[in-house]
């Protein structure tokens, strides 16, 4: 079964959010945004550019570096195995300080699998 997380835009979300003050539900048909939703972004317990799931290991931007050396090294013919990604990526949040969730001296193989 698919998953019905997400399934409105967030300029749907802002304009039901603009539009709520005079009925919840009426906003909520009008944008094709959930009820409950909605009222969650009015009260403010959840924020627009909240994203489901646990957070992210690395940084958006530390990927982004992690990705381009990758791609950089392929470039200059030098492949790099799936050990050599997942050790880079537990040497930059060691370096950090960062609490992390890696055992030993590699990310885990579902960190990789997500990257």
């Amino acid at each position: 079964m698919a998953s019905k997380r997400k399934l409105w835009s967030d300029n749907s979300m802002q304009a039901a959010v603009f539009c709520v003050t005079e009925d919840l539900r009426e906003a909520a048909r009008l944008y094709n945004v959930p009820v409950e939703t909605l009222r969650r972004m009015i009260n403010g317990s959840v924020s627009a550019d909240c994203k489901p799931g646990p957070p992210t290991v690395l940084s958006r931007d530390k990927e982004d570096k992690v990705a381009e050396y990758l791609i950089t090294m392929a470039d200059m013919g030098y492949g790099v195995n799936r050990e050599t990604v997942m050790r880079i990526a537990y040497t930059i949040e060691q370096k950090t300080g960062r609490k992390h969730p890696f055992i030993g001296e590699f990310a885990g193989r579902s960190w990789f699998e997500g990257f």
